[in-house]
């Protein structure tokens, strides 16, 4: 499955943050510079029925956070954590590009750690 779109990156769903109580995943990369953060929300049916990204990086970044974020939401979090943890089948393409996945992965996997955690 290929992510990357020039739509998601003119047309990018789900920027912002997600509404409270929501848990917050971040990712960086030193060599490229990009930063990001995922924001996530759970409902009561523990789906997630927000997610949300900030980034500051290149338009495969951009492309990748607009089309994971939506690809999530609706799921419980350990599907979506499958599909995080599964980066290189999310794109076709540069390996400029997979960095962009791992690093929106990174910080999808992270949110739903931190959600995780407050479960416990």
């Amino acid at each position: 499955m290929r992510l990357l779109g020039s739509d998601h990156f003119f047309n990018p769903r789900n920027v912002g943050d997600a509404s409270e109580p929501s848990f917050v995943g971040r990712a960086a990369s030193l060599e490229c510079g990009a930063a990001l953060r995922i924001s996530i929300q759970i409902d009561e049916s523990h789906r997630i029925s927000q997610a949300k990204f900030k980034a500051a990086g290149c338009t495969a970044l951009v492309s990748f956070l607009s089309a994971l974020t939506e690809r999530v939401t609706g799921l419980v979090p350990v599907d979506a954590a499958v599909i995080a943890q599964q980066p290189d089948n999310l794109c076709v393409g540069r390996s400029e590009d997979l960095e962009c996945a791992r690093l929106a992965c990174q910080a999808l996997l992270s949110a739903i750690g931190h959600y995780s955690d407050a479960e416990r």
